[in-house]
């Protein structure tokens, strides 16, 4: 059978041992020519290729319900429930989402893009089945070291104690988007059996599914018993009231489906514990420690040889790089980033300066108050999406506080393929009602050092440094001393004469003034370096024009343009200026080449100013 024909998980029913191990060598090879093409996560779906067909064999999806822990591990499950075909438009517009989504397959039953839910939210599709008496199973797989994370750590608390059956699927590869840390994963490895389910693979892999299950029953009792003689004596997961099986080979199907059947027939919450090797049949991608094959980009990767130019993480990472050569107070900490925020060289030279605090958003950012308190200087390198997740800690530890801490808020704004659950629109509308912050937004290499070295220089306020995922000019010998002054916003090819303004930031600030220039637009240009606080100053100045654009990437509502509009607002201005705000508004953005995912929303420097020259036409005919 080919990939692309695939229509639905039933065709599995007909296969035996031997014929699936043929169809994950064909899946493997299906998903790797089709993302090192297209794009998409590589490791974490090589490492699931055996788990997922193991778990649609054993498992009924039209009835049983599947959840994942992050989506991105999800690539196998829409291959099998037939999607392969559509592939080639995978975190495309318009085409598959590269997570779970609800709205694409009656398959998919849940949607996740952040680490740690899976558990919480099977424990609630099993309890739901009972308030329906509903007979089926669900079934949560949790990987990428999303077990470490607090969300699914309290799952884990509260489930151990409820009796309503829920199957966890622990997929151990030791790896999250780098190599796995914390005592949680060493506490993992320590959980080892011996080779019993192997030895008794003979006996079934040739059976069909007929034959399979009545001897694996036969079976249980002279295999999994002695098997959990070997457990180490001290079991977290048992210790929780949950029962636990495993370790089990996640690359051999006849263990995995033994072992699923076992889970099966159970009518408590178990643990499976599935060790598995990311990027498994690409070697490469096996001996990968840094991340460099989690995810790769559309037709910018050839195999063995990934190539970038120097995204805005890289020239961050750079920056911070020197700060640390230069004050031996400065400490970096990530969670689970180090690869993402490109800061291997920081924790390679500074190794005692440098913390991954693991898939814990918000832990990372109390550690980086506890280091604050002791008179350190922190760096929390966190990408917006997931900064999110320390929303708590941000107001109550550290604005409350005043703690001089730097966040670099990487990859704000409209990140593109990733999709809904990664975009970085909501550090800005969130950031910007918390008091004792501040908050800017460089467009190029050197604001971004300026900003830093304002930032280093603060003594009582976190600041807040974002940036995109960008790719822009890079200068290595470029360095400079100047701080910028808080607050001030920066005029850009000024004409007093001229009665409209354009005010933007960060990437869409040089988009615009790329476009006024290649198109010989007269117009005045405003760079709004600061987000928070904003510069009443000039603000004061433009309150005497007659038009003014704001261009922003982040939702509008809660945005720089809020604050303006509050701010012109409280001057009680006989002759308010005309104001057009143009963002991101209504729900939330879909996956796609971020380009065409602005033309979608008519968000592209052209379709802006075009709309900004009608405006002001309008106005004038009236």
């Amino acid at each position: 059978m080919k990939i692309e024909e695939i229509k639905d998980p039933t065709f599995l029913n007909n296969y035996d041992v031997k014929k699936m191990e043929t169809l994950s060598k064909d899946i493997r090879q299906f998903l790797i020519e089709k993302i090192t093409k297209y794009g998409g996560h590589l490791s974490s779906n090589l490492g699931v290729v055996e788990l997922t067909i193991a778990i649609h064999f054993v498992f009924d999806f039209s009835k049983d319900k599947l959840v994942f822990d992050i989506g991105h591990q999800s690539y196998v499950h829409k291959i099998l429930t037939g999607r392969g075909k559509d592939f080639h438009t995978l975190r495309q517009l318009n085409g598959l989402s590269g997570f779970q989504s609800l709205k694409e397959s009656e398959y998919d039953h849940s949607e996740a893009g952040h680490a740690g839910t899976s558990i919480g939210i099977g424990m609630g599709l099993a309890y739901s089945s009972n308030v329906n008496n509903i007979r089926n199973n669900v079934i949560s797989i949790i990987g990428d070291a999303s077990i470490t994370n607090g969300v699914a750590l309290e799952s884990l608390n509260d489930l151990g104690h409820r009796n309503h059956k829920l199957i966890i699927v622990l997929n151990d590869n030791e790896m999250s988007i780098s190599q796995n840390i914390g005592s949680l994963q060493q506490f993992l490895g320590q959980l080892k059996t011996k080779d019993t389910l192997r030895k008794n693979y003979e006996k079934y892999s040739k059976l069909d599914k007929a034959e399979l299950i009545p001897a694996l029953n036969i079976l249980g009792k002279a295999i999994f018993n002695p098997v959990k003689k070997n457990f180490a004596p001290q079991n977290l997961f048992e210790n929780l009231g949950l029962e636990y099986m495993g370790p089990v080979s996640g690359h051999n199907i006849g263990d995995l489906i033994y072992a699923l059947n076992k889970a099966k027939e159970t009518t408590r919450p178990i643990v499976l514990h599935v060790k598995t090797v990311k990027g498994k049949g690409l070697k490469d991608a096996e001996l990968d420690k840094d991340g460099k094959f989690h995810g790769l980009a559309k037709k910018n990767v050839s195999l063995g040889n990934l190539l970038y130019k120097k995204s805005w993480s890289e020239i961050i990472a750079f920056i911070v790089y020197k700060k640390m050569k230069n004050n031996s107070k400065i400490t970096v900490i990530t969670p689970a980033m180090k690869s993402g925020s490109k800061l291997e060289k920081i924790f390679s030279d500074f190794p005692k300066r440098s913390i991954d605090s693991g898939i814990a958003e918000s832990h990372a950012v109390l550690t980086a108050v506890g280091l604050s308190l002791g008179k350190a200087r922190p760096f929390v390198s966190i990408y917006s999406t997931f900064l999110q997740r320390a929303f708590d800690q941000i107001i109550h530890d550290v604005a409350k506080m005043e703690q001089p801490l730097i966040f670099g808020v990487d990859r704000c704004g409209i990140i593109g393929e990733d999709g809904a659950s990664h975009q970085g629109l909501f550090d800005l509308p969130f950031l910007l009602n918390i008091p004792n912050i501040v908050v800017i937004t460089p467009n190029n290499q050197e604001k971004a050092e300026e900003a830093f070295n304002y930032a280093f220089a603060q003594k009582a306020k976190a600041v807040f440094i974002r940036y995109s995922k960008n790719k822009i000019f890079f200068n290595s010998d470029f360095s400079t001393s100047n701080k910028l002054e808080i607050g001030k916003w920066e005029k850009d090819a000024w004409d007093s004469k001229n009665n409209s303004c354009i005010i933007s930031y960060g990437d869409f600030f040089d988009d615009i003034k790329e476009y006024l220039k290649k198109n010989d637009k007269k117009i005045n240009l405003i760079n709004a370096l600061f987000q928070k606080p904003i510069d009443k100053k000039m603000m004061l100045e433009i309150a005497k024009m007659k038009y003014i654009l704001v261009y922003e990437e982040s939702y509008i509502e809660g945005g720089l343009a809020s604050k303006m509009l509050n701010f012109f607002n409280e001057l009680r201005l006989e002759n308010m200026p005309k104001i057009l705000v143009r963002g991101i508004k209504g729900d939330f953005i879909q996956h796609g080449v971020k380009n065409e995912v602005m033309l979608l929303n008519k968000l592209s420097p052209e379709q802006v100013f075009n709309e900004f020259k009608s405006f002001i036409d309008l106005d004038e005919t009236r």
